[in-house]
């Protein structure tokens, strides 16, 4: 099902509206279900009053989340009930549980209703997933902080691939929220998260460092979805790696984010989310605000593409498309909107070549557009630098009155099918310009 809604920018209400989108099931992964049917499975659960020679019934639990795990199947489920469990899972430690399919996983899951924190003492990441048989696990409800851990909050490597985090969050690591990587058993691929809070990661006793994010991808074929990121050291999140052949068809969408690489250096790059180093990349239908830069596409690309975002009140510039005097090759930056930033609405810098920016709204930045005179090949079409009036930009409403000059005014993009909102386009005659498209009464 197809949601048709209007969605306004409102902080608090954005959230609340991407996530309907995505329960909806408009933008559900293409090998995915978000609601998992388990093929009759055996239950398990754990209390922080249980005892791991229990049998693992409702009434009478294990204790730990490490015990439980050790008895589960492909289909099986175990239920965490609430507390502050001071535990990690380590695959270099311990087995991990394998499913078969989105159809028949290992789910372990906070008991519905209940808040479940995994909180280890001293040492390494949360959760780290290293080997190649891991598949189709799904972690969800699940509170993941690494106020105590010497690394990353949540790490794939090694091969592991078809794993979800869901409806949790992820806080407090001294380096990365999550970090998906490959080694000598191959890359972490196909992977997913799914409507979470990944913030204030990147800290040391209150210290930020830039080399840290709320998401480092390096590998491909991953979905970011209906997520939350903020108030992380350097960037919310980036898709990057070298060499640039392994980061492709990676996807970030109906996500916010806001409030990362805050008290950093104000002359630091950063972004709320770039990708680089790959191709056939793509950011859509996210908000970004009160970053450096909104978001960006950077060298050693080919075919990334942004589009129907909302980009606006962000330090430097609303998107930003910088070769860094690298390779950097037919971006594609299409339908956003992009408002109110500090200096560029669109930036290109250090000689991108082919770049198309086409039905974008740039207004009210100090330099809508702007080019260092280094690009080659920059396509400009049907972009609006004029008032295009927005039906409440004060509330953050971005969508159209009536009468605006963004409707019908577009150019017909086949890689824009429908809108933020998930509107059908066109609606008129053709294709509006910006995030949004309008619905005649």
């Amino acid at each position: 099902m197809t949601a048709t809604l209007r969605i306004v920018c409102d902080h608090a209400v954005a959230r609340v509206i991407i996530l309907a989108i995505v329960y909806l099931g408009g933008c559900a992964p293409s090998d995915s279900s978000q609601s998992v049917s388990q093929s009759n499975g055996s239950v398990y659960y754990v209390a922080t009053t249980g005892n791991d020679s229990n049998s693992g019934e409702r009434t009478s639990p294990f204790q730990t989340i490490r015990h439980g795990i050790s008895v589960l199947t492909s289909g099986d489920t175990l239920y965490i009930a609430g507390g502050t469990y001071a535990e990690r899972l380590d695959s270099n430690e311990s087995t991990i549980p394998s499913g078969s399919s989105w159809n028949k996983p290992v789910m372990i899951a906070a008991v519905p209703g209940q808040v479940v924190t995994m909180r280890p003492g001293a040492g390494p990441a949360v959760v780290n997933l290293a080997h190649p048989y891991i598949q189709y696990v799904i972690f969800d409800g699940i509170i993941f902080d690494g106020s105590n851990a010497e690394s990353d909050v949540i790490g794939l490597n090694g091969g592991a691939h078809h794993v979800r985090f869901a409806n949790g969050e992820i806080k407090n690591g001294k380096s990365n929220g999550v970090i998906l990587s490959f080694n000598s058993n191959g890359a972490t691929r196909f992977n997913e998260f799914i409507n979470l809070k990944v913030h204030d990661n990147g800290y040391t006793n209150g210290v930020p460092d830039d080399n840290f994010h709320g998401f480092y991808i390096t590998t491909d074929s991953n979905l970011i979805d209906g997520c939350e990121v903020y108030n992380n050291a350097g960037n919310g999140g980036k898709f990057y790696d070298t060499p640039s052949g392994n980061v492709f068809n990676n996807v970030v969408r109906n996500s916010i984010f806001h409030d990362n690489s805050k008290d950093l250096d104000p002359d630091r790059w950063s972004a709320g989310f770039f990708t680089s180093s790959g191709t056939g990349n793509q950011i859509y239908n996210n908000i970004a605000y009160n970053n450096y830069i909104g978001f960006a596409v950077l060298r050693g690309g080919n075919g990334n593409i942004l589009y129907n975002n909302i980009s606006y009140a962000n330090e430097i510039a609303g998107i930003n498309i910088d070769a860094a005097n690298g390779s950097l090759t037919g971006a594609k930056v299409y339908n956003n909107t992009i408002v109110n930033n500090g200096r560029f609405g669109i930036l290109l810098s250090n000689a991108p070549t082919d770049t198309a920016i086409t039905n974008n709204i740039v207004y009210q930045n100090p330099t809508n557009i702007s080019s260092d005179g280094t690009d080659k090949g920059m396509v400009l079409l049907t972009n609006l630098l004029i008032d295009p009036k927005f039906k409440n930009a004060a509330s953050h409403d971005f969508s159209l009155q009536q009468g605006s000059p963004a409707i019908d005014t577009g150019t017909s993009l086949s890689e824009v099918t429908d809108d933020f909102a998930r509107v059908r386009r066109p609606q008129g005659a053709q294709h509006d310009i910006g995030a949004y498209e309008y619905v005649f009464p």
